[in-house]
């Protein structure tokens, strides 16, 4: 049977020293993680609500049910906008983007 040669001890002393920064990050992130847990958790939720409420609100072009019908949809970062339900030429009914009447500035 043959033994090992010194480059096998070698090998093995050079791969434990490449772990050890490896867990050395490990412990940091352990430590360090109630901190970060929080935050993270808060920006996983606000996104949760956010895409729930883009993907609920409704869009132009999306059916609606009654002719009429006015809803808002929202985007981030723009206010939201009047939608109201009309019917095309081919009888759908769809959500359109409502005309506003524009606010006109006081005069001096």
């Amino acid at each position: 049977m043959r033994q090992p040669g010194v480059n096998h001890y070698i090998g093995i002393v050079a791969r434990l020293s490449e772990a050890a920064p490896v867990l050395k990050r490990q412990e940091q992130f352990r430590r360090h993680w109630p901190t970060v847990q929080i935050p993270l958790l808060g920006i996983a939720i606000g996104m949760t609500l956010f895409l729930g409420v883009h993907a609920i609100s409704p869009h132009p072009g999306q059916a609606c049910g009654r002719l009429g019908q006015v809803a808002e949809e929202w985007e981030l970062g723009v206010s939201t906008r009047p939608l109201i339900c009309s019917a095309t030429l081919d009888g759908d009914l769809l959500y359109e983007r409502a005309i506003t009447a524009t606010k006109k500035t006081a005069q001096r």
